[in-house]
């Protein structure tokens, strides 16, 4: 709300024009408001949710959280079977490796950043 005062007096004809004139201006004043955000805390709410998805697919993927990539990938190369069913193993034990490889990194970002 805003309240202009004019005067009806002559001597107040220059005062009353420059004020109307403020008056309108004032009236199409858009205000549009924005959070302030630190770019490292947008950073970190932007890694604890990809955090948050990377675990949801390895709980889809059937695999615990913390499961070493490398002794997983050592023992899935060291079995003596060389059928086809290792190798669709090996396809499939891959992809959620590589997920928690990559869940692992951004925890270390992460703690990275919490210091």
């Amino acid at each position: 709300m805003f309240c202009a005062n004019i005067g009806p007096a002559d001597y107040n004809y220059d005062e009353t024009i420059s004020t109307l004139r403020y008056a309108n201006r004032a009236k199409n004043i858009k205000n549009r408001a924005r959070v302030n955000e630190d770019p490292k805390d947008a950073l970190l709410r932007q890694f604890q949710s990809e955090i948050q998805e990377l675990r949801k697919q390895l709980d889809d993927a059937g695999l615990p959280p913390h499961v070493n990539g490398d002794a997983a990938e050592r023992e899935s190369e060291s079995s003596d079977d060389g059928s086809s069913d290792s190798e669709t193993l090996k396809g499939k034990k891959k992809k959620p490796l590589s997920i928690n490889n990559h869940l692992m990194t951004m925890d270390q970002l992460n703690d990275g950043e919490d210091t």
